[in-house]
């Protein structure tokens, strides 16, 4: 590797997702209602879309991988990625958390909210 190397020093867990929570509407009870998020189309993203907590679980089971993180202004298809989403299990009811946040008392602590 040469000094003016093109390869960047960022994890694999941030490159291969395929959507990016970057806001949340939160229940009473600190659970998800409805999260904001871009969607990976290929190469591109979609604008801001809407999610309910059932969709999005059902789509995590499935095998997606979804990120906290919020768009760069001007920037496109740039984020600035917090953590993974994860589904944990809490007091036998499914929980979304972070390894930021890993308790699940409220989902996804680091989204703020809209």
């Amino acid at each position: 590797m040469g000094f003016f190397s093109r390869k960047k020093n960022v994890s694999n867990e941030f490159k291969k997702f395929d959507g990016v929570i970057e806001a949340v509407r939160r229940g009473l009870d600190g659970e998800i209602e409805i999260a904001r998020f871009f969607e990976r189309r290929g190469p591109t993203w979609s604008d801001h879309m809407l999610i309910n907590r059932d969709d999005l679980v059902k789509r995590l089971k499935k095998g997606e991988k979804f990120m906290v993180g919020e768009r760069k202004i001007y920037m496109g298809g740039t984020f600035d990625l917090i953590a993974r989403v994860e589904i944990i299990s809490n007091g036998g009811k499914e929980k979304l958390a972070t390894a930021n946040s890993p308790d699940g008392k409220v989902e996804l602590e680091e989204a703020p909210l809209f």
